[in-house]
């Protein structure tokens, strides 16, 4: 059995709108503020949206489901990248304290404050003796029997 179509040739020529990769620009007189003329100039980062770029020069995002996320958003937007902050720099200063920063031992106890600063008194936890010593040996623990 074969089902009768009606082919629709117009379904086939359909595009994608692109993002807009120019601006127009006003130049100006400095001085009187008079328009001397239009410019038309690249935006660098056209392709850019909320979905893949966190920077503040992203265009809207002004597609058929506006409506939709108006108020609201989305979850796997982006969000802005703060100013001033270049990957590349982040990089640069995180490697450069990773090498400069010391160690520093969790286990040692007698780097930890045991009075709070601006208090006259503070709290010192005693080991107990019942805490086993981290340099025991478990055939010392396992030999010795209680008579």
């Amino acid at each position: 059995r074969q089902i009768s179509r009606q082919s629709e040739v117009e379904r086939l020529l359909f595009l994608d709108v692109c993002p807009v990769q120019t601006t127009i620009r006003v130049e100006r007189q400095h001085t009187t503020g008079q328009q001397l003329g239009f410019t038309e100039e690249l935006i660098p980062d056209s392709v850019e949206t909320s979905r893949n770029s966190l920077s503040l020069r992203r265009a809207p995002d002004v597609n058929i489901v506006k409506t939709t996320q108006d108020v609201r958003g989305s979850n796997i937007n982006l969000p802005f990248w703060p100013g001033g902050l270049e990957v590349d720099v982040l990089l640069n200063e995180s490697q450069n304290t990773s090498e400069s920063t010391p160690v520093i031992n969790l286990e040692d106890d007698t780097q930890y404050l045991s009075v709070p600063p601006g208090f006259l008194s503070g709290l010192t936890f005693e080991q107990s003796s019942n805490v086993k010593d981290k340099d025991t040996n478990p055939q010392e623990v396992t030999s010795t029997s209680p008579d």
